[in-house]
């Protein structure tokens, strides 16, 4: 075993500090072809990580498993990006954010589901979701826009579709009694 700042190392290659600043540092000046760090674990079990990040008090902030999961704040990740913690409204789980001060653009997320996709976008305040097209809107205002990007109410519902017809484009029903909806 390998100790550098340690008399007894532990494990085969331990550093410890006690100085106030960066550990270690790990710089490739190739600016073409480098790379940076690899770690390669030897198991590929269920349950053995790759890397794990803690806290001075020893509490794991990252762990990375072997099966490629990530998880933040848990050591169990049960998917490919586990995020877990205790917050409070103060407090958000997952913060994104767009630097780019352009009107227009906004931050987003997209999800995929083999060739298709769905995404949201926050541009100026409002909430846009998209399907290939914007299907709905919810307006900083809290205005809510479904088959329109400006709603004039609360709720508003177009169907730009068929706009000669008169067909129901929305259907409400309460589960009272025996009485069940029909087509």
């Amino acid at each position: 075993d390998v100790g550098i700042g340690i008399a007894s190392p532990d494990v085969r290659f331990h550093v410890e500090t006690s100085v106030a600043d960066v550990l270690s540092k790990f710089i490739n000046t190739d600016g073409t072809n480098g790379h940076g760090l690899l770690v390669k674990a030897g198991g590929s079990a269920s349950g053995k990580y790759i890397a794990t990040f803690r806290d001075a008090a020893n509490n794991t902030r990252m762990h990375l498993l072997a099966d490629g999961n990530v998880g933040i704040g848990t050591t169990a990740p049960a998917t490919n990006l586990h995020v877990e913690g205790n917050t409070s409204s103060t407090h958000t789980a997952l913060r994104l954010k767009n630097l780019n001060a352009t009107a227009g653009i906004g931050a987003q997320i997209q999800l995929y589901d083999h060739d298709s996709f769905f995404y949201q976008t926050i541009v100026d305040g409002d909430l846009r979701f998209y399907n290939g097209a914007e299907i709905m809107i919810l307006k900083a205002d809290g205005k809510v826009g479904i088959g329109t990007t400006s709603p004039a109410e609360k709720l508003d519902i177009w169907n730009a579709e068929d706009v000669n017809s008169h067909n129901k484009i929305l259907n409400l029903y309460s589960k009272r009694g025996t009485n069940t909806p029909t087509g």
